[in-house]
């Protein structure tokens, strides 16, 4: 067989430890990146052709181990077969185990690879075998073998021309054995450089060759280094070598994990070669598996790059993989113990010149933290060092590649198949880096779980072999050992099975496993009807769930109601007082506000019996809430004052911060705004004390809002930002919408329309991200506002979503009404010239028009409009009002309520004319009202001429003296004219006889 079918047949798993053995066909087809260094190298090769015999570019190829040395020199030969087929290209074998003290055999070697590289004996092999040294006889045995190679290049070459091109690999280890002694390297740099040269030396190496000033080989080469692929290399080479095991092209998801190899690999193509494997395989055991065999694979590879380096070098690295990275120099300086950073920033240096470690910038400072370049190294170093994680668990050793090769949600499917195989230390791996973006604040059913526990353990004496404290501490710690430690026990009731689902939950809660703690509750609903205890238990555990993190909580309100169609006088005092609370929230939740009113009482006296300030609190909060949506808000504010009084005794800021909040709230909507800014202030102090980002993002854009509507808007705009930022930090999307639409008010009272539409135009992505309907609908609200004063086209197609949006909902309280706005989307319509796409939407929901209840008001719109006539001129501004009109008769028309045109019509113009637009408009306007009768009254036309005769007046009180007198009591209220002064004694004087 020949030897290129010989490489065909190699096992790719070989042919990547086997470079030299792969044929042309493969290794142009995985060939990656490398252009610019092929070309020089290439460049180099043409030099020499052109110089020989003579000087020759000799060359030597950098880079570390791994990253494609070898394949770079098939690659230049591959290149050079084609471009000069004759030209002698030897590839010396890559190890040079033969040659151990004797310089000359470099010659010989070189000679018997040109002599014998067309023949298929193995004579070149059994001739260049070791020659044991012969004292003093070195520069005879150099001198022979030189004269043996020119002969040889004689017999290559019957032009005399040349060159030939030796690749020499590893050719910093061939000096360190062959020529560590200055007068054999001086020999070689002599060779090299002798006239007359047919031999263009191609070297590849680890270490320095050609860098030390003071030895002998200082600049004898061209040096050509190459760089560690990037992550579009290394998705390239992947494409290439699916491609040529004839496996489909990766996918987005696979793209994202390849990506993540990249990361991991540091760039090195010698382990993209062996890890491409792992994109097709989403176990994470079988991962680390190839992990460690790919390690064991490499041992001798990381071994030898190890004793590469120097001691110190040797153990700053060891002190980083097992101290922890990524680490600064100041750091890493103190870990060792040394005098300071610049003690080791040399040896530091000689790390990242071998490119085992690189720095990035601190995300949080001006330092530059360092890690190792190649994560699989680390993998291995770790295991080979005993690691005490690597004995718990070997994904210890991978966390970083976890965090990038799996998503969040592949994190917690990995996390659960373990913690279900009872690999309860592999499962907490993954759950913990799948907790790791998430909030850090206080999560309620998490932190008040152990007050619940309590009372349940209570009311099921028994039911648990551990105290509900030695519990809470084992869920603390780990919630994955808590998952099973209750298997084997079987239930003695269904109270103790619901108690055994309560704990179950917590620990998949505990484990970011959301759902699975929401499946588990949802079964256990199952056997509700069955124990009142039971039912208080999974009725409250649900609730809580639902409530503090934000799951369909109506869901859980109609479970949570179900409860009040329980006798829960008998549950002891405690369980009680939970399943009341319970029953109020869920009223609460599904607007039966005077039911929930009504039971929050009884709750309250539960509370007091048992107590217990803390669920005395919940529910006065409870109460207040309803209250507040009942409209009665002054109950809701001595409620809510309650409420504060003995969360306060409970020592509990949660639930002070809550009902500060509601009190806030109703003091805002009472319109008493200095006291509910003051009021929130302290809502946001006790919830930064109990560190509930949530509630304190809400009490910000309450007092924000407030703050609007006593006209501080500065400071609304300012409050309202620092909202917006508490949202972001809870990672509550709704809020953050809300708290954007204050901000966007804010601005508009600030008259900064452009700032205000990109603000709103954020909050309503936001509240389309999280379903946030009622939002939503206020946001465009907000929106069509600021259009009638920047004029904004996408207002029209804002409108109509809102408009589906509304008529999708099951619950028209769901989402505020639209047809209020109407008036607001065509004055937005008339300053942005946006009239065909508003006579679509008509079109299109003309049948809904005829039905709405319309109601059309929108006190900004005079002024609205004046700001837009004074921007654009008298001619524009006519053209304008000339579509408007007609549009509005007939939209009214359609909706049947002729009779509000009039009137908002008189209402617009006398807000326009009051904002003293120019006269000759006013005429114009009045003209166009004259012109079609259909549009408005004499009267309407009449008072605008009126005005426009006052404004040109140099005395307006002449032309006022001939108006009608109501006409000009108008007129003098919207020009704050003095009313005319009654002479004294004409009003009553009696006639004389």
């Amino acid at each position: 067989m020949s030897d290129q079918g010989m490489r065909d047949k190699e096992h790719p798993f070989v042919r990547s430890f086997m470079t030299h053995r792969m044929g042309d066909a493969e290794i142009l087809a995985l060939s990656t990146g490398r252009e610019r260094e092929l070309s020089r190298i290439l460049a180099a090769v043409e030099r020499s052709r052109k110089a020989a015999p003579g000087s020759m570019q000799h060359l030597v190829l950098y880079g570390a181990r791994g990253f494609g040395k070898s394949f770079m020199a098939r690659r230049v030969e591959v290149e050079l077969r084609k471009e000069a087929p004759t030209l002698p290209y030897l590839l010396l074998p890559e190890e040079q185990h033969n040659l151990q003290r004797s310089p000359h055999a470099f010659l010989e070697l070189i000679a018997a690879n040109l002599e014998h590289r067309d023949g298929e004996e193995d004579l070149g092999f059994t001739e260049t075998h070791f020659r044991w040294p012969k004292k003093g006889e070195e520069q005879r045995q150099w001198d022979q073998a030189a004269v043996r190679l020119e002969a040889a290049l004689d017999r290559a070459f019957a032009d005399g021309k040349g060159p030939a091109i030796v690749v020499v690999e590893n050719f910093d280890t061939l000096l360190a054995t062959l020529f560590k002694e200055p007068k054999d390297e001086q020999r070689l740099r002599r060779w090299l450089d002798r006239p007359g040269n047919r031999v263009m030396l191609f070297a590849t190496a680890t270490g320095t060759v050609d860098m030390d000033y003071e030895r002998p080989l200082f600049k004898a080469f061209e040096t050509v280094r190459l760089s560690p692929w990037s992550g579009e290399d290394c998705l390239d080479y992947f494409a290439r070598q699916r491609a040529a095991e004839g496996k489909p092209p990766l996918d987005g998801e696979q793209t994202a994990k390849a990506l993540a190899v990249a990361d991991f690999i540091g760039g090195t193509p010698r382990l993209a070669q062996l890890l491409g494997q792992v994109l097709d395989n989403r176990d994470a055991m079988t991962v680390v598996e190839t992990m460690s065999a790919l390690a064991d694979k490499l041992a001798e590879y990381y071994r030898r790059r190890i004793e590469d380096l120097p001691p110190l070098a040797r153990g700053l690295l060891d002190a980083l993989i097992r101290g922890g990275e990524p680490a600064s120099q100041t750091e890493l300086a103190k870990r060792v113990e040394a005098e300071g950073q610049s003690t080791i920033a040399r040896v530091m240096q000689d790390l990242q010149r071998a490119d085992l470690i690189r720095g990035a910038p601190a995300p949080d400072s001006r330092e530059t933290l360092y890690k190792v370049v190649d994560r699989v190294f680390v993998h291995y170093y770790r295991e080979r060092q005993g690691s005490r994680a690597v004995k718990t668990s070997p994904l210890s050793t991978i966390l970083e590649f976890l965090k990038s090769f799996y998503s969040r949600d592949e994190q917690l499917a990995q996390a659960f198949k373990h913690l279900e195989a009872g690999r309860p230390a592999e499962a907490r791996v993954f759950n913990r880096i799948a907790l790791e973006g998430e909030p850090s604040g206080p999560r309620p059913y998490a932190d008040r779980f152990p007050r619940r526990l309590a009372v349940y353990c209570e009311a099921v004496e028994g039911a648990l072999r551990h105290a509900p404290n030695a519990l809470t501490t084992l869920l603390e710690e780990s919630p994955e050992e808590v998952f099973h430690i209750y298997d084997g026990l079987a239930p003695s009731s269904s109270s103790a099975a619901a108690l055994f689902a309560a704990v179950k939950a917590q620990a998949l809660y505990r484990m970011g496993q959301y759902d699975k703690a929401e499946d588990l509750l949802e079964e256990a609903l199952q056997d509700l009807g069955v124990d009142s205890i039971a039912d208080v238990i999974v009725a409250a555990e649900l609730s809580a769930f639902c409530a503090h993190h934000l799951r369909i909580p109506q869901r859980a309100a109609l479970i949570g109601s179900r409860l009040s169609e329980r006798d829960l006088s008998s549950l002891p005092a405690a369980l009680g007082s939970i399943g009341l609370r319970i029953v109020v929230w869920s009223l609460g939740q599904l607007g039966r506000h005077e039911e929930s009113v009504e039971t929050a009482g009884k709750a309250i006296e539960a509370a007091q019996a048992a107590d217990s300030k803390h669920d005395e609190a919940v529910s006065l909060r409870y109460m207040a809430w309803s209250f507040g949506q009942l409209g009665r808000h002054e109950e809701a504010v001595e409620t809510a004052g309650k409420a504060i009084e003995a969360a306060q005794t409970a020592e509990d800021k949660g639930e002070e911060a809550g009902s500060l909040l509601l009190m806030a709230w109703s003091l805002g909507r009472l319109g008493r705004h200095e006291e509910a800014v003051e009021i929130a202030g302290k809502a946001i102090e006790a919830a930064q004390a109990a560190e509930d980002k949530g509630v304190e993002a809400a009490s910000l854009r309450y007092m924000a809002w407030s703050l609007r509507q006593l006209g501080r808007h500065e400071e609304a705009a300012e409050t309202a930002s620092k909202a917006i930022e508490a949202a972001q930090a809870a990672e509550v999307k709704g809020e953050e919408a809300a708290s954007l639409r204050i901000m966007a008010l804010s601005q508009i009272g600030l008259g900064r329309y452009p700032e205000a539409w990109k603000v709103i135009t954020r909050g309503l992505g936001l509240a389309r991200e999280a379903d946030a309907r009622e939002e939503f609908s206020r946001s465009v609200a907000c929106a069509l506002e600021i259009s009638c004063f920047l004029g904004r086209e996408e207002a029209v197609p804002l409108f109509e979503e809102w408009l589906v949006l509304r008529a999708s909902v099951e619950s028209a309280e769901a989402v505020a009404d639209p047809h209020v706005f109407w008036a607001d989307l065509f004055v937005s319509t008339t300053v942005s010239g946006a009239f065909p796409k508003l006579d679509r939407l008509i079109d299109r929901h003309e049948e809904e028009i005829k039905s709405a209840s319309v109601s059309f008001y929108f006190p900004e719109a005079g002024p609205a409009l004046a700001l837009f006539a004074e921007r654009v001129g008298r001619a524009k501004a006519y053209s304008a009002f000339a579509k408007l009109l007609p549009r509005v008769a007939r939209f009214l028309d359609l909706a049947r309520q002729p009779e509000p045109f009039s009137r908002w019509l008189s209402k617009l113009l006398s807000d326009f004319a009051k904002a003293r637009p120019e006269p000759g408009l006013l005429r114009d306007l009045a003209h166009l009202l004259i012109d079609s009768p259909d549009l408005g009254t004499q009267d309407q036309a009449a008072l605008l001429t009126a005005i426009a005769e006052v404004d040109e007046a140099e005395v307006p009180e002449r032309v006022l003296a001939r108006l009608d007198p109501d006409m000009a009591t108008l007129i003098r209220r919207l020009r704050d004219l003095p009313e005319p002064e009654v002479k004294p004694g004409k009003k009553g004087r009696k006639r004389r006889k």
